[in-house]
């Protein structure tokens, strides 16, 4: 696999650059209605795994002087929406200037004309978490199911914003690093093309586990996942008492070594 060098570094890196281009923080609500005299970009974030890691990018867009939307589920295994951690870092982000939207799970096999009843009712239920949510949404693995990917631009919600409409991937260009597709060199050229419009999609989790490849990047996260997890055990005097700081972190780092493949090397 492709060498990563992603990093929070890298990322700041690449916030800088689009400031240096002349690119402006866009609210998806405004659609394609920003300024044409000016660039703008989608800064949209999918929060699959961890919240906490959320807060920390957002803590990173801040400091840069850029806002993003950060996507989350309701319907996550990896984190409860309305647990107090969760819920806790979303008011956060929202006080760092930064916007929160629903990140939609698709029931396999759910029927295309059932889709907007689905998010409307995700995002109702996404609102009385965090009443301040924009009324914007995106997608959580699409091209999992056959046929979903060319069905989902087409979508319309009343009173939603669907960030994989035609205007925001055909009129705007669009980029995801999902998976290390691109390099942080190619992310690097791709600002410096100076398109006047572009929705950049950047998982929090890619830019903070570390990693040279996904696998080890997904190995890193699932430590995150369990550190996360483990608060609820923490609570459980049985459970604090065999481990007053949690599990020890060389347990994690021999799980991480044995996911990413890198066990005994």
């Amino acid at each position: 696999m492709t060498e990563s060098v992603y990093t929070a570094a890298a990322y700041r890196e690449l916030l800088e650059l689009l400031k240096e281009g002349g690119y402006t923080s866009a609210d998806y609500r405004d659609g394609l209605g920003v300024g044409a005299s000016r660039r703008a970009v989608f800064l949209r974030h999918d929060i699959d795994y961890s919240p906490a890691w959320a807060l920390s990018l957002a803590r990173i867009n801040r400091d840069a002087g850029v806002a993003g939307t950060f996507f989350f589920q309701i319907r996550s295994p990896n984190y409860n929406l309305h647990s107090y951690p969760a819920l806790s870092a979303i008011r956060e982000i929202g006080a760092l200037g930064q916007h929160v939207g629903l990140h939609f799970s698709v029931e396999q096999g759910t029927p295309n004309a059932d889709l907007a009843g689905c998010i409307l009712a995700d995002f109702k239920v996404l609102q009385t978490a965090v009443p301040e949510a924009l009324p914007v949404f995106s997608w959580h693995n699409p091209s999992v199911f056959p046929g979903l990917l060319e069905t989902v631009p087409d979508i319309v919600v009343p009173g939603l914003v669907n960030t994989y409409a035609r205007p925001f991937i055909a009129l705007v260009k669009y980029y995801s690093e999902s998976n290390l597709r691109h390099s942080v060199a190619d992310l690097k050229a791709i600002v410096l093309r100076g398109e006047q419009r572009l929705q950049l999609l950047f998982h929090p989790f890619q830019w903070l586990a570390g990693g040279r490849d996904m696998q080890e990047v997904l190995a890193n996260t699932w430590k995150q996942v369990l550190r996360e997890k483990e608060q609820e055990f923490l609570t459980n005097h049985v459970y604090r008492k065999a481990f007053p700081s949690g599990m020890p972190e060389e347990w994690l780092r021999d799980l991480a070594a044995r996911i990413a493949g890198r066990a005994d090397r």
